[in-house]
């Protein structure tokens, strides 16, 4: 959890979150500064990209959606470290190797039905193999919008040469 703010700002926040941890059983919290809070933050910032052989999978939820949804990822996939940003409703899903025939039937049985369902979709972010990736299973379905999302790229883009093969085919 990062916060922000006057020294004892922070203070206060960070007993305020072990108050309502603890009894939930958490460990108490520490704090990072620093060179090591720098560290925290490119790990953070960079979560899953840095290891070209993991399938990281970018979810958007509603956030009163996002506890639930996560509770609902690590069932599904016990070995996937999970990011997420509550209030912004992201979550970033590293699920290691898992092959490409897996991580497509997860991805569509099981994690696009939890984040529709709580008004949002999956995506690929990162992947050892795009080849072996359908443009619906790295994309999701077609969406209302394409069209227009298309019209928009090609006004803009013309020649394609702004981010080829992705967000738009």
């Amino acid at each position: 959890v990062g916060f922000a703010g006057t020294a004892a700002e922070v203070d206060w926040q960070v007993a305020q979150l072990d108050r309502e941890w603890q009894p939930l059983g958490a460990a108490r919290s520490g704090l990072v500064a620093d060179a090591e809070s720098t560290a925290a933050w490119d790990r953070l910032s960079e979560f899953g990209c840095s290891d070209p052989a993991s399938l990281v999978l970018k979810a958007t939820v509603r956030s009163s959606r996002v506890t639930m949804f996560c509770k609902q990822v690590a069932a599904l996939v016990p070995q996937a470290t999970i990011l997420s940003h509550a209030a912004r409703g992201i979550v970033f899903i590293d699920c290691g190797d898992l092959n490409s025939a897996d991580a497509a039937k997860l991805l569509i049985r099981d994690l696009r039905p939890l984040a529709s369902a709580g008004d949002g979709q999956v995506v690929v972010w990162n992947c050892p193999a795009p080849d072996e990736f359908t443009r619906q299973a790295f994309w999701g379905p077609t969406r209302d919008d394409d069209a227009v999302l298309r019209a928009v790229k090609n006004q803009f883009d013309p020649k394609n040469l702004l981010n080829p093969g992705r967000f738009i085919f």
